[in-house]
C-alpha cells in the first residue's frame, strides 16, 4: 500500500513540474516577443518605449493567441486549412496590437526601424 501511494506521489510531482516548466517556456516566449516589439520602437525613438500598461495588454493578447492556437490544433487536427486558420488568428491579434495598443509615435518608430533593417 505504501508503495502505491509513493508511486502515485512521484507521478503527481512529475506532472506538476512538467506543467510548470511549460508555462515558464510560454511566458518566456511571450516576453521575448514583447521585447522584440519594444526594441524595434526604441531603435528609432527611445522616448516612445512601451509602457507597462501596453506590455500587459500585449501579454494578455499573446497568451490568448497561444490558447486559441492550441484549441484550433485540437479541433482541426489533420485539416488542410489549419495553417490558414492559425495565420488568420495571428493577423487579428497583430492588428489589435499595432492599431489599438501602440500609439502613432510608436507605430511610426517601428516602421522606421523595419525599413532601416530591410536596407
Amino acid at each position: 500500500m505504501k508503495k502505491v501511494v509513493l508511486i502515485s506521489l512521484v507521478f503527481l510531482i512529475g506532472f506538476v513540474f512538467s506543467g510548470n516548466a511549460q508555462s515558464k517556456k510560454v511566458n518566456q516566449k511571450i516576453n521575448e516577443k514583447i521585447e522584440k516589439i519594444n526594441r524595434q520602437i526604441i531603435a528609432s525613438n527611445p522616448e516612445a518605449a512601451l509602457t507597462n500598461e501596453q506590455r500587459e495588454k500585449i501579454y494578455e493578447l499573446l497568451l490568448g493567441l497561444r490558447k486559441k492556437i492550441k484549441e484550433l490544433k485540437k479541433e482541426h487536427k489533420g485539416d488542410d486549412n489549419l495553417k490558414e486558420l492559425i495565420k488568420a488568428e495571428r493577423k487579428k491579434v497583430n492588428k489589435i496590437i499595432f492599431n489599438k495598443i501602440l500609439t502613432p509615435e510608436q507605430k511610426k518608430a517601428r516602421r522606421a526601424t523595419k525599413r532601416k533593417n530591410k536596407k
